[in-house]
């Protein structure tokens, strides 16, 4: 499997050196994400800088909210989405991520709403706009689904990828995210069954942890909170899933040490 990391990107300077101390870390692929978005220019540096190290662009982030399309809580309202997944040809990049989006001031707060009627018809609006430019350019929109915004579990992911059935959409596999915290007592075997279900369904993986104090929950990198690593790895391995995985929520002179975890564990799996 190609193994990766969550970098952010602001300008085209130092990007090859970025790549090139990821390369000798050990990582073959990256997640570019663009907090003030993606110019042109930032592409075709993005694009030199992959080139000339071999780092591969596995996703770039395109966090937008599709329930409230012009706001940009991580620098991408759905305009620039749209205009993201254009610049994909220049990146050399066939995956884009998403969220499906919530009505709350935060992406991430609970709204009663979330989960409506309404707020299922606006994402729905919404991909359908974009599918013609995913269709133009060969891309793909990858959703991030998290437990209180629209896509909050695994049968609302399954009903919204089966309603436009295109293999232009998928979702990242990221457990954390579709787990409450009055949920983890159960954990392990609720994402042993999650892995099972959305795996045909990946686009690709992330990697984080989990903490979890006076029920505030935290996302630590890799090893860093309370995920059973060796059972989730070793059922995103026995579904045999191709799409890469990316480590995120480390700062980026430590994700070596963050790699080196998780081959430790893949190795304890084998």
């Amino acid at each position: 499997m190609k193994i990766g990391c969550w970098i952010s990107i602001r300008r085209p300077g130092g990007i090859e050196q970025r790549f090139a101390h990821l390369q000798q870390a050990g990582f073959t692929c990256v997640q570019a994400h663009f907090p003030d978005g993606c110019s042109p220019r930032l592409a075709r540096a993005i694009s030199s800088a992959s080139r000339q190290t071999g780092i591969e662009i596995a996703a770039v982030s395109g966090y937008a909210n599709f329930l409230r399309p012009e706001t940009a809580p991580m620098g991408s309202t759905v305009a620039n989405l749209k205009d993201l997944i254009e610049l994909t040809e220049l990146i050399q990049t066939q995956r884009v991520v998403t969220w499906s989006g919530a009505y709350g001031e935060g992406l991430w707060d609970p709204h009663p709403d979330n989960q409506s009627p309404g707020a299922w018809s606006a994402l729905y609006e919404g991909v359908l706009g974009l599918l013609p430019v995913l269709e133009k350019v060969g891309t793909n929109l990858v959703f991030e689904p998290f437990y209180t915004q629209v896509l909050s579990d695994e049968d609302r992911i399954l009903r919204f990828l089966d309603r436009f059935d295109s293999p232009r959409l998928s979702i990242v596999l990221d457990p954390p995210n579709l787990i409450a915290p009055d949920q983890w007592p159960t954990r392990t075997t609720r994402i042993q069954t999650m892995v099972e279900r959305l795996a045909p369904s990946t686009g690709l993986v992330h990697l984080k942890d989990v903490l979890i104090d006076a029920g505030q929950i935290a996302y630590p990198g890799p090893g860093e909170g309370i995920l059973d690593y060796p059972s989730f790895l070793g059922a995103v391995v026995a579904g045999q899933l191709t799409a890469p995985w990316i480590i995120e929520h480390v700062p980026e002179n430590r994700m070596g040490e963050a790699l080196k975890f998780v081959l430790t564990v893949l190795q304890e799996l084998a």
